[in-house]
């Protein structure tokens, strides 16, 4: 995913910013200094959820389960299900790599704009939608066994759901064993993503916009002191 960063606009003050870094033999730091503001547009939409675009889905329930915290014990797939979960953000190396020195990240300079973004590709497929292959082995099975609750509260039962005696030693949580059989079964099968907007485009404030153009100035004028 990249997003590119350019001084545009009819504006006076744009075309003066333009104007000055076409004498400047290499703007390439005022560009970087731009290209790092920029970068702060993509922390505050994950910040807020993606809210400028109407904000982000909630994962589905599977992936809440297989996603949450370690330990979480929830006891019906209901509670799964209004449980809220921060979007994209359950183990942060996708928000953390919109940045300059993170390995999976974009940072390039080139001529008079930058590109920032990221290579996570799971991040690409977000932004856009698509689908994904599901996966459940024995690192997933352990999350969902550390998420939801194999036994219940109160005991064995006195009777099972046919109404006869139970001879149950524990009171068995159904849900988890019909939960992780139905993820068994569904391993290896694909699963549609839904978009959940990362990238700005047109979708940038106008103080994220200032800040962007005023390093980019301020870095300049160094630059042209410079001379």
């Amino acid at each position: 995913m990249k997003y590119r960063v350019e001084i545009t606009g009819q504006e006076e003050e744009y075309a003066r910013l333009r104007k000055v870094a076409k004498i400047v033999t290499d703007a390439a730091p005022a560009y970087r200094a731009a290209g790092l503001a920029a970068l702060q547009v993509f922390s505050n939409i994950f910040k807020e959820r993606g809210s400028r675009f109407g904000g982000w889905k909630q994962p589905g329930v599977w992936t809440k389960l297989l996603r949450a915290k370690p330990g979480r014990k929830f006891s019906t797939l209901k509670e799964v299900e209004s449980a809220d979960m921060n979007p994209l953000q359950d183990t942060g190396i996708g928000r953390a790599s919109f940045s300059e020195s993170h390995p999976e990240g974009v940072f390039d300079i080139a001529g008079n704009h930058a590109y920032v973004g990221s290579r996570v590709k799971y991040m690409d497929t977000h932004n856009k939608g698509g689908t994904s292959k599901f996966k459940f082995g024995p690192e997933q099975e352990t999350r969902l066994e550390s998420n939801l609750r194999k036994t219940l509260d109160g005991g064995k039962p006195k009777k099972t759901p046919t109404g006869r005696k139970s001879h149950a030693k524990k009171n068995w949580n159904p849900e988890f064993f019909i939960t992780r059989n139905a993820m068994k079964k569904a391993d290896g099968k694909r699963f549609t993503i839904k978009p959940r907007r990362i990238d700005p485009g047109d979708n940038i404030t106008h103080g994220e916009m200032q800040n962007i153009y005023r390093a980019f100035e301020m870095e300049l004028m160094k630059l042209v002191e410079g001379i």
